[in-house]
């Protein structure tokens, strides 16, 4: 009798590229990225995702090993992680903490995927996956975003997370307050560091020194995009009041925008002694959208506790219309109709976001008196000047929404300037068919 021969059972296709990647030596770059092309494919199939649930490890181990490989192999890592990451969802554990293992200088390239794989989690499936682990994966992400070379859109995934961690914020109360400390202080180091650059270049007669100063006012209006979003997306995640208790969210927040405001001032500079450090105009309208929506995050997040930063959020809002000038004509005739209107809406939505609690500052942004910052007037009166339905209508829907909801009883003199001005506006918009100053967007917020 014969005896009987054991077949080996034949292996699977994940199990196939598996042994071909992690075969030991120095296999030709051409056979790892077909090794490399066969796990994806098998990652898709449902007996190569059910082996990859069962072991994680042995896949992860290998996505390792090739990160020390040839560029064009350490290429295929992060597109692998993203296929293993879409087997392994919700349950995102193993792979969090193998890239907290990693470390920054490693697993970088791999985080606008875990981001992307963390961003399409459930607000509760992202609390199981990130609880057990929040404070190093929070710690490497932020920092790698804060970066101006990281990509933008993933970076602005993140701030869109950091906003549903609340539940895990106050699990890590000391660590959220303390990022919180951190940020603010940078913004105002960055600020800083802009305007002694700036300052420098305007007293300096040589080119070379406004040349100089506009490349360094570049790269910090980048930092300090990244560094105001990240401000505003944990201040909305801590909460209300972890915001203003724990981590002081009150007097940092002065703070954030004072130095905004600072940097502003020479990025969109409004006359031509501060032009050493301004921006390029598309890149000027990214630094004040990126201030304007942290502006907005704050006002959602602290409501009626906004009030005391009123002016400062405003007068940032109010650059937009710097930037919206053309050919370098900040007049009033030469603002385009849109951006106007556009502005005008965001600061009547930041006061609807304040309610009742709306500062009896706020009337002279409208009536003069208020500077947008170091000395520069707000040019918001000199918009009644305008003829648009649109812009007219906004104006007086600011105007009625501060005379129905400022905190205390405006002053004589104010209260009387403001319904002088809304005379005006009136008898400007009468004469206007009915149905185009309806479409002219009175009192909307969104511009």
């Amino acid at each position: 009798m014969q005896p009987t021969v054991a077949v080996a059972p034949p292996m699977s296709k994940l199990g196939a590229a598996l042994v071909e990647l992690a075969r030991p030596g120095s296999a030709p770059a051409a056979k790892k990225l077909a090794a490399a092309s066969k796990l994806r494919s098998a990652l898709g199939t449902t007996e190569g995702a059910a082996q990859a649930r069962a072991s994680p490890g042995s896949v992860l181990d290998v996505l390792g090993r090739l990160l020390h490989g040839t560029d064009a192999v350490r290429a295929q890592v992060p597109p692998l992680f993203g296929s293993l990451g879409a087997v392994l969802s919700p349950n995102l554990g193993p792979l969090l903490d193998w890239v907290v293992a990693l470390g920054g200088a490693t697993g970088s390239a791999l985080y606008p995927q875990m981001i992307e794989l963390l961003a399409g989690l459930s607000p509760e499936q992202m609390v199981a996956s990130l609880r057990p682990r929040f404070v190093p994966i929070v710690d490497l992400l932020l920092g790698w975003a804060l970066d101006p070379s990281s990509p933008a859109a993933a970076c602005r995934q993140l701030a869109n997370a950091l906003c549903r961690f609340e539940t895990l914020w106050k699990a890590a109360e000391p660590f959220g307050s303390s990022v919180v400390a951190t940020l603010a202080r940078d913004i105002q180091g960055e600020a800083h560091r802009v305007s002694a650059a700036a300052e420098a270049a305007a007293d300096a007669s040589a080119a070379n020194g406004a040349a100089g100063a506009g490349k360094l006012s570049l790269v910090a209006a980048r930092r300090l995009e990244r560094l105001s979003e990240a401000y505003g997306a944990l201040a909305f995640g801590l909460g209300r009041d972890l915001f203003l208790g724990a981590a002081r969210g009150a007097d940092l927040t002065f703070a954030v925008l004072g130095g905004l405001l600072e940097a502003g001032a020479w990025l969109c500079p409004a006359s031509e002694a501060r032009q050493g450090a301004a921006l390029p105009a598309a890149d000027a309208a990214s630094f004040v959208a990126a201030a304007s929506d942290c502006v907005f995050m704050l006002a959602d997040t602290l409501r009626t506790a906004f009030a005391p930063h009123h002016a400062n959020g405003a007068a940032l809002l109010l650059l937009r219309l710097r930037t919206a000038a053309s050919g370098g004509n900040s007049s009033v005739e030469a603002l385009p109709s849109g951006s106007v209107a556009h502005t005008l809406g965001l600061l009547n939505r930041l006061m609807l976001a304040q309610g009742a609690a709306l500062p009896t500052a706020a009337p002279r942004h409208f009536l003069g008196g208020a500077e947008v910052a170091r000395g520069v007037p707000s040019p918001l009166p000199a918009l009644r000047l305008r003829s648009e339905p649109a812009v007219l209508s906004k104006l007086l829907a600011a105007h009625r929404h501060i005379l129905l909801h400022a905190s205390a009883p405006v002053s004589a003199a104010l209260h009387q300037g403001l319904l002088a001005e809304v005379r005006v506006l009136v008898a400007k918009l009468g004469p206007i068919d009915a149905g185009a100053s309806g479409s002219g967007g009175g009192g909307g917020v969104s511009g």
